[in-house]
Parts: C-alpha cells; sequence; structure tokens
C-alpha cells in the first residue's frame, strides 16, 4: 500500500510538467486524464474532467451531451457544492482554483488497488487526498492557461475597438505576403480612415468619439470572412487584411462596406449622426515589401480622402497578377 502510494506521488511533478507544457485546454485535460490512467503513473482506472463554460458542464476528453450546471445530474450537484451519495471505487470532486469553481474532477480508482485499500480507513483517506492534490494542480495550471491566453489576447487586440492592433498587423501582413510571394496567391488591403472624428470628437465629445469607433470596428468585424484580419493601426485608421483575394474583389468588399457605414448612426447629444470614412484598396506585388505594400494602400486612401472620392484604388500593372482595376 505504501509502494503504490508513494510510487504515485512520485509522479506528481510530472503531471505538472505535463499540465504546464499545454497550450490549449482541451489538450491539457486530455492529456492529464490519459496521464491519470496510465499503469505506470497514477494507474485509475477512469479519469473525466467536467468544465464549466457558461451555463454548462462538458466532459473534455469525448462528446457526451453538455449537462447543466443547474441540472439533477451527480456532476452538476457536486459542482453545486451538494453531497452526493458515493458510489464504489468512484470519487467526485470539485475543481477550485482561486476561490472559483472550475469544473468536475471524477476518479474511478482500479479494482486491485481499491481492494488493498478500501477496508482501511488511514489508506482511503491517503488515496482521496492525493486525488484532491491532484484536482487543485489541474485547477491551478487551468488557470495560469487562461491568464496567459488573456494576456496573449491583450497583447494583440486594441483595448478600445475589440479588433486587432497594429502589433499584430505588421506580425500578420509579413505572414501573409510571404505565403503570397511563395505560393503566389492573390492578397489585398483595405485601408479605412474615419473622416472627422476630430470633429466629432469637438462637437459631441471623446465618448461619442469612441463610440464612433466601436461602432465602425464591429460593423467591419461582422462583414469580414473569418480569414480576414481587421485591424486598428492608428487613431482613427483600420486596415483589413484580405487573403486570396484580387484587387477587383477588394473593391467590391470596399463598395458593399461604404454602403453598410453609410447607414451607421451614433448618438451626438440630441441627435444622430452619420459616419464617413475614405478607404484605400491595394493588391500586393510579390516584388514589392510589405511596408510598401502598405504604403500603395495608404496612398490610394489619402486620394480618395482629397478628391473626396470615398474609395481609392491603387491599381495598374504593379499589382501583380489578377490584379487589374
Amino acid at each position: 500500500r505504501l509502494y503504490q502510494w508513494t510510487e504515485k506521488l512520485r509522479h506528481i511533478p510530472h503531471l505538472a510538467a505535463d499540465l504546464m507544457a499545454a497550450e490549449t485546454e482541451p489538450q491539457m485535460l486530455k492529456d492529464a486524464a490519459a496521464f491519470l490512467t496510465t499503469r505506470t503513473a497514477f494507474n485509475y482506472a477512469e479519469t473525466a474532467f467536467y468544465i464549466r463554460y457558461g451555463r454548462y458542464l462538458l466532459r473534455m476528453d469525448t462528446n457526451e451531451d453538455p449537462i447543466p450546471t443547474n441540472g439533477n445530474s451527480r456532476i452538476a450537484r457536486v459542482f453545486r457544492g451538494e453531497k452526493v451519495r458515493p458510489r464504489k471505487r468512484e470519487l467526485l470532486l470539485q475543481l477550485r482554483g482561486r476561490r472559483r469553481i472550475l469544473g468536475v474532477l471524477r476518479v474511478v480508482f482500479d479494482p486491485e488497488e481499491y481492494a488493498i485499500f478500501s477496508r482501511n480507513r488511514a489508506a482511503l483517506s491517503e488515496q482521496v487526498s492525493l486525488v484532491e492534490t491532484v484536482a487543485d494542480i489541474v485547477a491551478l495550471a487551468l488557470l495560469d492557461l487562461r491568464l496567459v491566453k488573456r494576456l496573449e489576447r491583450l497583447a494583440r487586440v486594441d483595448s478600445l475597438t475589440g479588433v486587432f492592433n497594429r502589433r499584430y498587423f505588421e506580425r500578420r501582413l509579413n505572414l501573409e505576403t510571404d505565403r503570397a510571394r511563395r505560393y503566389s496567391r492573390p492578397l489585398s488591403l483595405l485601408l479605412l480612415d474615419m473622416d472627422g472624428l476630430k470633429e466629432i470628437n469637438d462637437r459631441c465629445g471623446h465618448a461619442v468619439g469612441d463610440a464612433a469607433l466601436r461602432a465602425l470596428a464591429r460593423l467591419v468585424n461582422r462583414t469580414s470572412r473569418a480569414a480576414d484580419a481587421v485591424c486598428r493601426i492608428g487613431g482613427d485608421e483600420f486596415v483589413i487584411i484580405l487573403p486570396e483575394t484580387t484587387l477587383k474583389d477588394a473593391l467590391k468588399k470596399a463598395e458593399t462596406l461604404q454602403s453598410h457605414i453609410r447607414k451607421l448612426r451614433v448618438e451626438c447629444i440630441d441627435e444622430k449622426i452619420g459616419l464617413r470614412v475614405s478607404v484605400g484598396v491595394a493588391q500586393f506585388n510579390p516584388k514589392e515589401k510589405p511596408e510598401d505594400f502598405l504604403a500603395r494602400a495608404d496612398a490610394a486612401m489619402y486620394r480618395a480622402k482629397q478628391e473626396r472620392l470615398g474609395i481609392g484604388v491603387a491599381g495598374g500593372e504593379e499589382d501583380g497578377p489578377d490584379g487589374g482595376d
């Protein structure tokens, strides 16, 4: 009994190391369940993690139906802190992390091991304490991973509008231009500049100006594809990276965007005001650098702003294959 207990204790650091190396929650919990059921490690007959997402508990290693947190199942009742009648060889524990209940851990003991310690209260207490230690380690690792992901998101997302920031844009633009050049695929940019943001701030206040930027960002995000990247790169400037998009298709998207933006309204004191945006459109030329690509889109946008065109196109031969006006 002492030997098998100390062997499990010896694997606690290995479990913690594996948890910290995981990059996603499903991967972390799937690997943890596999490690806990490995005969040469913890040797549990079955291990399952039920994690709370919204109003449901999801088992991470299977496609079981979600369990409502307010339901009558044993897992839900344990999650809520209610007592349930124990089953033979089974242990249900809350996953607690920093005063939060993250989910439930279910462990089923190996029959041979259970036969050894089930008749001894002290031995059973040792095994329960070990599972509690495992639950604490998993809960803390899960919280740490979520914190890391949140910090990563904050590092690449603009705090005001919720779209990607300039730092992310520069990295993504380098990746997309490299891919477009390597595989001879079309790539386009839309550069948007909100006209009259200073006037909105002066007339209506900065809160209204911020609301206008957020409304524009939401609209652009909502009308973009999953493969596109919507980024805020300046005070009133947004860029949309459009992979697999020719100049012709990018121009169509710019026209569609303008039609939607013309319908946008924000509250200003006792009235609703509309928004105006100038858009520059460019397609990537494999011979140019990413910063030159952005500069051409920027020049097209300024031309549209100065001439009140709404949309400016950086067309011509320099846009590469499939890039006509």
